[in-house]
């Protein structure tokens, strides 16, 4: 038999657990569920006979946080249809405008030897888990029949979802999808001065000599390009301190010629990231700057982080409260290095610079794009949610812990 728990408005950090009515553990339901990664409407236990055992003896009480409980259910699976379901993965995607209405492919199969009438519904929400619609579709399947249905949300704005889908009652699949993405509407919610500050820090980054050493690296060299470890000074950690050194990687074609030139920029180093080298035989037609922010990857093997909070590494609340202290303020202005670097290559064409990162290096894609001054040709982010740390807080549980545990400290 199967315990399951249907729910709904979820928000962000919702779990979901069984216990004894003292709170202690039940057998082999033991954790929590959590429900903002595993989205969908319900969360089940199959019962096992230590735990139908302890139930019998003590009771039960459904517990958690961060969802509405809407009903309990004791399901026979034996009684449940015998039909297989399977999906189209291809409507699984951002849907663009010219893609026609938003769908998701559905088989069915019954190995039933009757008639039956199967339900398929869809619940989707926002990716701010705030309630969006319901969709559903009852489908009647002959003896033995195989039938494919397509069920479609029309009314789909601009954004992104999570929609969970259901035959039956039972989980189909769960994920995010997208609809008209370049339509999205984000208000601008710069300050008065923003420009005034980050044109100010540039002007002051502008009068620190960049002082670049360029390493030949012979071992990763043997190859079309040229390899080369790079060290440059960059702006102060404080408006009166000394300038910063910072590192990365460069490498170029041996033989003459211009190139595009493409500037990698990394994630979060959680303090054991290793430094990526370029392949002297990889991207032979084209220039690359895989670049290290200050006490991240190179420029943490070289010259350490002291960029931490409670002795822990942390970027995200290290002189927060003060946008002249905040690290991201120091890693931001890094980013023009590299570039001012490449600029200056003879073998790199002007005209053909690029920038490429996941994550926290996706976020620094468009902050370079934004402080290049008009250097950079196009970017190519990834998983950009350190690119909106508001928003992003609303729906991930990291960084968010970061600031929330200095908000509580201040």
């Amino acid at each position: 038999m199967k315990l399951r728990m249907n729910f709904k408005d979820i928000k962000l950090f919702s779990q979901g657990r069984i216990t004894s009515p003292s709170g202690s553990a039940i057998p082999d339901a033991d954790s929590y569920e959590n429900l903002t990664q595993s989205w969908g409407i319900y969360y089940e236990y199959i019962i096992t006979e230590d735990m139908l055992s302890d139930i019998k003896e003590k009771g039960i009480k459904i517990t958690g946080c961060g969802y509405t409980l809407t009903s309990v259910e004791l399901i026979d699976p034996m009684k449940e249809y015998a039909i297989t379901t399977y999906f189209n993965r291809d409507d699984i995607k951002a849907w663009e405008i010219d893609d026609g209405t938003p769908k998701l492919s559905v088989i069915l199969t019954s190995y039933e030897d009757i008639d039956i009438n199967t339900v398929i519904n869809a619940y989707i929400i926002t990716d701010m888990y705030e309630y969006f619609n319901d969709y559903s579709m009852e489908v009647k399947l002959s003896a033995g029949e195989t039938k494919k249905i397509n069920l479609e949300f029309p009314d789909l704005a601009p954004g992104f979802y999570r929609m969970a889908v259901c035959v039956n009652g039972n989980s189909l699949c769960s994920y995010r999808i997208g609809f008209d993405p370049k339509n999205i509407i984000s208000p601008n919610d710069a300050q008065p001065d923003f420009w005034e500050f980050w044109d100010n820090w540039k002007d002051a980054l502008k009068s620190i000599d960049m002082k670049e050493e360029i390493k030949l690296l012979p071992d990763y060299s043997g190859g079309s390009r040229l390899v080369y470890e790079i060290k440059m000074m960059s702006i102060p950690d404080t408006k009166d301190g000394e300038p910063v050194p910072i590192w990365g990687y460069y490498s170029e074609p041996k033989k003459d010629g211009s190139y595009p030139c493409l500037i990698e920029v990394h994630g979060t180093d959680n303090g054991s990231g290793t430094p990526s080298i370029p392949d002297t035989d990889d991207n032979v037609e084209w220039c690359e700057f895989f670049f290290s922010a200050r006490g991240q990857m190179l420029s943490r093997v070289k010259n350490g982080n002291k960029y931490k909070v409670n002795n822990e590494a942390d970027f995200y609340s290290y002189g927060l409260g003060d946008n002249d202290t905040h690290y991201y303020r120091m890693a931001y202005l890094d980013l023009i290095r590299p570039l001012d670097f490449v600029w200056q290559r003879a073998k790199v064409n002007k005209h053909a610079i690029f920038v490429a990162g996941g994550s926290q290096g996706g976020c620094f894609s468009y902050v370079l794009a934004g402080l290049g001054d008009g250097r950079v040709k196009g970017i190519a982010p990834a998983i950009t949610g350190h690119a909106d740390f508001i928003h992003t807080m609303e729906q991930v549980e990291w960084p968010t812990n970061k600031f929330i545990d200095w908000i509580n400290l201040n």
